[in-house]
């Protein structure tokens, strides 16, 4: 061994006197030679006033940058630079306000000035000022300098403050080993005492800090490459005082370089994971490991591609996915089943990763500080901000002693097959394992998250989707849309046999910390974080299906940037919805509540909207995005949460936008159909229009769309089907005998015998008057097209009158409206009559008083439209087809329940 090496030596004053920022270059010039008496550090520009640098600071990441002397850090590069004498003495009174102020205690050690690292890291500032200032100082300054490096040294030698098989222990041996080389002044034997100390520690913790495959064991990649780094430097050290048995730690090396190179994200930063910072890694080209790594930091510009892809490092805990190396836009997935050390632990076990087209998609939001008692720093190390479950809403602990339970136990990788599972045992009452198994080709890759969850308790469960900053979040029942701007990145649709929530929580510190974004120690940012709760018992599968490329969803434009219209309620189980705003200054408007009819699978999207935008309403248009495929908005494996949360939403908005002048409406047809005599029953005087509705539902869905049928009952089988065939005859969904209903079908259509006769019979039955515009032919395949121009002249005309009852009639009639308020209700005269001028048929009574009225109008002799029983004593239909037409009425007494018929004489439009 050559203690007296000088390239050794050099090795080390090239490590010491680094340069400080660009930035802070002009600033610390300024201070240095007494124009300025403030300087740049990591935490702002400050004042050189010792009591602001070292006061009574709680922050302990804070303290020990001051502690540490890491705001000098490039000072001595600056000095040596400036070769200003001046300058020694500025950083010489500082040093000495520290010394007086935290002396050595070998009894009692002050726990942020005398912090293990720190220490270490004091000693290297002040090894480079020595360096710096030997040609500069007095001997006083430099004799004071060294022997506050002497005594350092002491201390780091010592076994009592040796940190460990740790890279804080790596620290202090370093610095130790650094001193031992550079402090010439010092008596050989004691500084080869302390060298030996120093490499023999440094050998064992390297070759303990990596697992066989080359992965540092701290769990954080920036300490992987920082480790490295100094392993780097060690082997060059080692080298340079001719040490030859050096061979393990260079073989240490080499592997780390795989690890290094493959844990990069397409965009050459490193996942943040961990404590692990997000900072570029292209500073690093040309200066560790090999062209494979330089390409990797550099995203491809410099260096040489690599030839493996995908790769998993069983004994590490690590899943790596990428579709190619060839651009910053290829997917990249990290799954993590690492537990190598306590030391840097998050509670991440089981999370992942993702990474497409460009950037970062679900992520981990990084260190917030050391401060463990800050309530950010304990949300940045709890599971509930990682991509984890979480069991009882309870986070398991950063550290304990179930290391073992946390691995990968099985992994395949094919061309276009990627597959890894998990598990910890470290949930409280609670197995999970967890399968990351991506298909497809490259870039349009479809990516499964499989948890298995064993319990023998009832356990409350919520996976949390932490979304990287400056994203979107549309959920839906059983999934979400991610989106950048209007631009959809990713989706994901859920699979399990429980009914689930999915919610969005962004920037929250109540009732605890949710929804943040660290880019910095102390900094954040909110962000979106996706969080699906289910309960369960027994063995539990829950599944996440991700798209990057091909989605599930189709995009319906319901980004929050669009601006299109889209809104969502927080109630029950959320709905996304559209509503006009037509209502706001008309108070008599129509309210309808418009259900969608069936859709493939992914497709969810509203009806009518082009045909009620033109009319005056105020239509409210709520998504079915319950499932794969819809809901029926009723329930999921037999619970009703669903249906409750739709009609929780109708009770805020009839609340808000409705009266009693206003018609309260529900349309749809088919699906939406069934939907709306559903909701709509619920609701008094509420008026039903729908088209062709299937009110069996089980029997409709068998076989066409068995996965609603499983998704709605949790089975497939008779009872099943059974159990929806029965719904819409039960008196919980039957509702009232107030509402009025309307039903279109065609003769062709099957919906007509098998669904809509049995139902109008059992609701006759039940006191509740139903109409029913029966078409000739019109199978359900064009009930669309039919319903579309029924609902139009039905909320027409509804509009027409509540906008203006009276003036609504020809002017001859108004002054007999006003005559009639006060006489006794009779039977009057009916007259039907057609005004050229507004193109409008006109029906009308002179019945005022103690009567309802329903109108139906026949066209030759075939029903065409119909209205239901009403208080008004008259009605109109517009655009009409040429023919001849005549209206029946149906005039019904509100005292005795009887009720007569008329039919009135042909009008020829």
């Amino acid at each position: 061994m050559n203690l007296e090496s000088k390239l050794a030596r050099e090795i080390i004053k090239k490590a010491l006197l680094v340069k400080t920022a660009a930035s802070w270059d002009e600033p610390l010039s300024k201070f240095l030679r007494f124009e300025s008496n403030t300087f740049p550090t990591r935490y702002g520009t400050l004042s050189n006033d010792p009591s602001v640098l070292w006061g009574e600071e709680e922050d302990r990441t804070k303290a020990r940058y001051f502690h540490g002397f890491l705001f000098m850090t490039g000072w001595a590069h600056k000095i040596s630079e400036l070769g200003d004498k001046e300058a020694s003495r500025r950083v010489s009174d500082l040093i000495s306000y520290w010394q007086a102020k935290y002396p050595l205690d070998k009894g009692l050690l002050d726990e942020s000035a005398y912090h293990d690292e720190t220490t270490a890291q004091r000693l290297n500032i002040i090894l480079g000022l020595i360096i710096s200032l030997d040609s500069l100082s007095s001997e006083t300054i430099i004799e004071r300098l060294r022997k506050l490096a002497d005594v350092t040294a002491q201390l780091l030698e010592s076994q009592e403050f040796h940190s460990g098989l740790n890279n804080h222990g790596m620290f202090q041996d370093i610095s130790l080993r650094n001193y031992s080389i550079i402090a010439g002044w010092a008596p050989a034997e004691s500084r080869e005492r302390k060298l030996r100390t120093a490499l023999d520690r440094l050998r064992r913790y390297f070759i303990h800090s990596y697992t066989s495959e080359g992965v540092h064991v701290e769990n954080t990649p920036t300490y992987h490459l920082m480790v490295s780094r100094n392993l780097q430097q060690h082997v060059e050290v080692l080298r340079s005082l001719e040490i030859s048995d050096h061979g393990n730690v260079e073989t240490l090396l080499s592997r780390a370089g795989s690890y290094a190179t493959n844990v990069i994200m397409p965009n050459g930063h490193f996942p943040p994971i961990s404590d692990t910072t997000k900072i570029g890694l292209r500073s690093n080209v040309g200066k560790l490991f090999d062209e494979e790594f330089d390409y990797a930091c550099s995203a491809g510009k410099q260096g040489k591609k690599p030839t493996q892809k995908t790769i998993v490092y069983s004994e590490s805990g690590y899943g790596i996915y990428r579709s190619d190396w060839e651009s910053v836009g290829a997917t990249y997935l990290l799954f993590q089943a690492a537990y190598n050390n306590d030391y840097h632990k998050h509670s991440d076990d089981l999370s992942v990763v993702l990474y497409a087209n460009g950037r970062e998609l679900i992520t981990e939001p990084g260190p917030f500080s050391y401060n463990y008692k800050d309530p950010y720093s304990k949300y940045a190390y709890s599971q509930f901000s990682h991509n984890n479950i979480v069991v009882n809403n309870t986070s398991t602990l950063r550290t304990d002693e179930n290391r073992s339970t946390v691995k990968i136990i099985e992994s395949s990788i094919g061309e276009e097959d990627f597959k890894v599972t998990g598990e910890t045992g470290r949930l409280k009452g609670v197995k999970h394992r967890r399968t990351i198994h991506v298909t497809g080709a490259a870039r349009k890759e479809s990516i499964s998250v499989i948890d298995h969850l064993q319990s023998d308790d009832i356990c409350e469960y919520s996976q949390h989707w932490n979304i990287a900053p400056g994203l979107d979040v549309v959920t839906h029942g059983n999934g979400f849309e991610v989106f950048d701007g209007s631009k959809k990145v990713l989706d994901a649709s859920i699979e399990i046999d429980k009914p689930i929530n999915v919610e969005t929580f962004r920037g929250v510190t109540k009732p605890r910390v949710l929804g943040w974004s660290f880019p910095s120690f102390g900094e954040k940012v909110p962000t979106n974080v996706v969080k699906v709760s289910f309960s369960g018992q027994g063995n539990v599968v829950f599944k996440t299906v991700f798209n990057t490329n091909d989605f599930f969803y189709t995009d319906r434009g319901l980004a929050p940037a669009n601006e299109n219209g889209w809104k969502r309620t927080n109630i029950g189980r959320g709905l996304n919805y559209i509503q006009n705003d037509y209502s706001k200054n008309h108070s008599q408007a129509p309210l309808v509540f418009v259900f969608s009819a069936m859709g493939p699978i992914g497709n969810f999207s509203y009806n009518y909207k082009a045909t009620l935008d033109i009319i005056k309403c105020n239509a409210i248009y709520i998504l079915d995005d319950f499932g794969d495929q819809g809901s029926y908005y009723l329930q999921e494996q037999n619970d009703t949460s669903i249906f409750d949360t739709v009609q929780k939403f109708i009770s805020a908005k009839i609340e808000e936008i409705g009266n009693n002048k206003r018609p309260i409406y529900f349309v749809g047809s088919s699906k939406g159909g069934t939907a709306a005599l559903l909701h709509g029953l619920k609701i008094e005087n509420s008026r039903i229009f729908v088209g062709a509705p299937q009110t069996k539902i089980g029997s409709f869905i068998e076989k066409p769309h068995p996965n609603i049928l499983k998704y709605m009952t949790g089975s497939n089988d008779a009872a099943a089907i059974q159990s929806l065939d029965a719904v819409l005859y039960r008196d919980h969904y039957f509702g009232n005998t107030t509402s009025q209903v309307t039903i279109a079908v065609g003769k062709g259509d099957h919906h007509y015998k098998n669904h809509v006769l049995p139902w109008v019979e059992h609701a006759k039955k039940r006191g509740l008057i139903v109409n029913t515009i029966v078409r000739e032919g019109t199978p359900h395949s064009e009930i669309g097209r039919v319903y579309r121009d029924l609902l139009k002249q039905e909320i027409e005309n509804s509009s027409m009158k509540s906008a203006n009852p009276i003036n609504s009639l020809p002017p001859a009639e108004h002054e007999k409206e006003k005559s009639r308020k006060n006489r006794e209700p009779h039977v009057g005269k009916k007259s039907v009559w057609f005004d050229k001028v507004s193109d409008r048929l006109f029906a009308s009574t002179e019945d005022i008083g103690n009567t309802e009225i329903a109108f139906r109008l026949y066209r030759e002799n075939e029903l065409c439209l119909s209205v239901p029983y009403q208080t008004t004593n008259y009605t109109s239909w517009v655009n009409l087809s040429p023919g001849r037409y005549r209206v029946r009425y149906f005039r019904r007494y509100l005292a005795s329940g009887l009720v007569s018929k008329e039919t009135s004489g042909w009008v020829t439009i």
